[in-house]
């Protein structure tokens, strides 16, 4: 089981009501993530089937939920060409996002993806960021408050 909370027109927080097992949750819009208690930015208006999966090797719980979403608040890529840098990228365990400003102390996000679109971080907004924990690779870091989002492409080699 779970509950939610809508903090805009697009973005809820998800809480599950399990804490000691593992999680997977489908927001029905392509994006997963296997966070416990999700913070999840809509992109596009509809209704959406929030599917969260939880368990172990002795126990499996299925909680599904529809979600409407009207509008979004979030147009993708609206800026100025002042885009954000990520330096070093590749990067091996800690990259800094430059020029990003307007993203300091905005209750704003970053989430960084997995080529399939699992959500592999999702924390409050830092121009540094460690990703030791993310094996090499190509992901998306995704930075989003309430009015805009942008995505920047990074690549772990180890």
């Amino acid at each position: 089981d779970f509950t939610y909370t809508q903090n805009s027109a697009s973005n809820f927080q998800f809480q599950s009501t399990f804490n000691n097992y593992d999680h997977f949750w489908n927001f029905g819009d392509g994006f997963t993530t296997v966070s416990p208690q999700p913070v999840h930015q809509f992109n596009s208006a509809g209704t959406f089937t929030v599917t969260h999966v939880v368990g172990d090797s002795c126990y499996k719980d299925v909680s599904k939920t529809v979600i409407t979403v009207l509008a979004t608040q979030v147009p993708e890529n609206k800026w100025s060409t002042d885009m954000p840098t990520i330096y070093p990228n590749p990067c091996k365990e800690m990259f800094w996002i430059k020029g990003a400003e307007e993203f300091k102390n905005n209750a704003a996000r970053i989430e960084i993806s997995n080529l399939r679109g699992a959500v592999v971080y999702n924390e409050i907004f830092s121009e540094i960021v460690n990703a030791d924990q993310l094996k090499p690779g190509l992901y998306f870091i995704k930075l989003y408050k309430t009015d805009k989002c942008l995505r920047v492409p990074l690549l772990i080699a180890r």
